[in-house]
């Protein structure tokens, strides 16, 4: 029960991993055309993102 339910979850996140990346892809694509500040911007936030991601997950890994 307990490996099956980690592999349910581990199949949850990996979906909203994907789904987050793909809005954060559109969102940067659509700054991209509309000016590069924004586009710097936004790589800085998903930078920060993906850091804060990792770290949230590694503590919830640890917590377990």
């Amino acid at each position: 029960g307990y490996a099956a339910k980690c592999n349910q979850m581990s199949v949850k996140g990996f979906i909203m991993i994907m789904i987050t990346l793909w809005f954060t892809m559109v969102q940067t694509w659509h700054h991209l055309f509309k000016d590069s500040i924004s586009l710097i911007k936004s790589l800085i936030l998903l930078l920060l993102n993906h850091f804060l991601f990792r770290e949230t997950m590694l503590t919830l890994l640890q917590a377990e």
